[in-house]
């Protein structure tokens, strides 16, 4: 009996372990140690964010809780750094304390939405935190936008009526059309922490900042109410194009957004409070605010905030500022190795990780070895947090992984769609979308559950293309906009965008808002944007068909001067394109798969072509000559 005891609990083990092994390589499909070993991983990284998650939401760790945590760890250590001037987390917060004090008197409140028009700089961030602070939102305007484009942003808010602009933007701002604010019931106030200000006005210098310094907090006890806001209450409003149309206001909240950067990119990359960050992209954008300058909050490193970024003097700034890692997109990697020769030889640096997107990989091998950068954290997500798709496997231009061992259902499917009319195709029989197999490009679309359906633009969700009815009736997705592959690898590799905006300059382009001011032309009857791709450069470049009564008679200066006066630089069309008449799909959509196939080959369009000439204000016929430098890759189109 003891024998038989003894025989069974010896042979447990081994049927255990068999069954393990046969569930694994039967039902899961893993076929390797190495195979196993990452579906662990994932499975880790997984918990890990369900945990932090749940964290966050059971101790309400708001975003002030947050930044507060970390002020506390890291006081005296350099949070801020541009140029010569520096910053610490305790100074940091000390000068949003009084910038929040200076927004109080001026009568912001909890339920005010404050817009910031700011180039890259030290008053942005200080701002940004005063503003959340008292519990009002900051909505984050393109300091490109011109004209029309501008006043519809500043519009489209309705509780923004204060506007804080530092001297740089207001520079930019003064070359313009001048802005009627009144109109707008908007009080600008200039922020410039170095200005002698003289203490009253709409300017907030070094005597306002005095002034505040001497305010207390008992003389106006409950202004930060930011401290008690719930973990998921929105912060703020950041915009873009979206999937359709002009630009519109996105609400976004951190819940999410801490998980991610902690155990995606923090965790994962074992950033630490040793490390700093270089950031030449805008801060209006989600990859500097968002993921750039919250990875210093959470991991108490220093961000250093540059003007703009420069090939010339990239290395120089990564050297000198002794930066570790640095943020990127895909146009600022095309560019660096472009000139690599020139600039590079010169320079020593210990970068050891850049995080971004859209680096492609017929660039990203040549951009990893040629500057021997150990790490790249490519990540794929958008501004309404529709997706976000972070690089697992270490291989050129992969996105997130689709595991085989999965805990819930997978948000992400790509099926497939008419990129012309941009309509799933469906199963004749059951209704249902048809999903793509591995290696064929298909729509990216995500379930709804991902994110929910809460507040996912500024006052409604019409410019959402939901999608109904995919796998099974009543299931719903919304539509990306993006064309994606999922390799053989199970890793999803982007394809390229579609719909109605379009990527060049690593800004997206929104071709109904550029449409619409060319059709603001008398002499235009129907104009067609869409993106060209164009060798040497990431993205696709704007391109205009235009249908007029007469060409010779067309001013091509008015159109320039109408499309600069009303949009921001890398919006503006690169090339015109003179047509008789544009074919629509049956839902009256312009048909662009030949127009995008045509592009800009002279040989191949039939009629007038115009490139855009900048300093001289116009634009001019395009020669075969021309055409073939850019066709090589000779020409840098600005």
């Amino acid at each position: 009996m003891l024998s038989a005891a003894l025989s069974l609990l010896i042979a447990v083990p081994s049927i255990l372990l068999t069954t393990i092994v046969s569930t694994l390589y039967f039902h899961y499909g893993i076929d390797g140690w190495e195979d196993l070993v990452r579906e662990l991983k994932i499975l880790k990284f997984k918990f890990d964010f369900l945990w932090s998650q749940r964290s966050i939401k059971r101790r309400n760790m708001n975003y002030m809780k947050i930044w507060r945590n970390s002020v506390v760890k890291n006081g005296d250590q350099i949070f801020l750094e541009k140029g010569k001037l520096s910053y610490t987390y305790n100074q940091v917060d000390e000068l949003s304390d009084c910038v929040g004090k200076f927004l109080f008197e001026k009568g912001v409140t909890e339920k005010s939405t404050v817009g910031i028009l700011m180039t890259n700089s030290v008053e942005f961030v200080v701002c940004w935190l005063a503003i959340i602070k008292l519990g009002a939102r900051p909505a984050l305007f393109n300091t490109n936008l011109r004209g029309n484009s501008l006043i519809h942003c500043l519009r489209a808010l309705d509780d923004c009526n204060f506007l804080l602009i530092n001297p740089e933007a207001k520079r930019q701002l003064d070359k313009e059309i001048p802005i009627d604010y009144k109109l707008l019931r908007i009080t600008p106030y200039i922020m410039d922490f170095r200005a002698k200000d003289g203490g009253s006005g709409n300017i907030f210098g070094e005597n306002a900042l005095s002034v505040m310094r001497l305010i207390t907090d008992e003389e106006h006890s409950g202004k930060w109410c930011g401290d008690r806001k719930e973990y998921d209450a929105i912060v703020g409003y950041l915009f873009t194009s979206g999937t359709t149309g002009f630009p519109k206001a996105v609400p976004f909240a951190f819940n999410r957004l801490w998980s991610v950067l902690q155990v995606a990119l923090i965790k994962r990359y074992n950033i630490t409070k040793d490390d700093s960050i270089y950031s030449a992209l805008p801060l209006y954008h989600s990859t500097a605010l968002c993921i750039g300058l919250h990875i210093a909050v959470l991991s108490g490193c220093r961000f250093i905030i540059k003007d703009k970024f420069s090939v010339q003097s990239f290395w120089n700034d990564i050297r000198t500022h002794k930066a570790t890692i640095f943020l990127y997109v895909g146009e600022m990697c095309r560019f660096l190795l472009n000139r690599k020769t020139t600039y590079l030889p010169k320079v020593e640096y210990d970068t050891r990780l850049c995080i971004g997107n859209g680096m492609g990989k017929d660039i990203y091998t040549s951009f990893e070895k040629t500057f021997k950068i150990p790490q790249i954290a490519e990540f794929y997500g958008q501004t309404e947090c529709f997706a976000f798709l972070g690089s697992v496997l270490k291989k050129p231009g992969s996105l997130g992984y689709i595991p085989k061992i999965k805990l819930g259902p997978h948000p992400y499917r790509v099926i497939q769609c008419d990129t012309e009319t941009l309509q799933p195709i469906r199963d004749y029989k059951t209704g249902l979308c048809k999903l793509c197999n591995m290696n064929e490009a298909g729509l990216l679309i995500v379930r709804v559950g991902n994110f929910g359906k809460k507040a996912i633009y500024h006052k409604n969700n019409k410019d959402v293309r939901f999608l109904t009815d995919v796998e099974k009736e009543g299931d719903e997705f919304v539509n990306t906009g993006d064309m994606v592959e999922i390799g053989s690898d199970r890793s999803y590799y982007f394809v390229d965008r579609l719909g109605d905006t379009f990527r060049w300059k690593g800004e997206n382009v929104s071709t109904q808002e550029v449409a619409f001011c060319i059709n603001k032309i008398p002499k235009v009857n129907e104009t067609c944007v869409y993106g060209v791709t164009v060798p040497g450069h990431s993205g696709r470049a704007g391109m205009a068909a235009i249908v007029v009564d007469s060409e010779e008679e067309f001013p091509l200066s008015e159109l320039y001067s109408t499309l600069s006066e009303n949009l921001p630089r890398y919006a503006v069309p690169i090339f015109v394109r003179m047509v008789h008449s544009l074919e629509t799909t049956a839902t009256y959509k312009y048909k662009t798969n030949q127009l995008k196939q045509d592009g800009y080959d002279t040989s191949v369009v039939s009629g007038n072509l115009y490139l855009v000439n900048h300093s001289e204000k116009t634009y001019e016929l395009m020669t075969d000559e021309v055409c073939a430098q850019i066709k090589k890759g000779e020409m840098k189109l600005k």
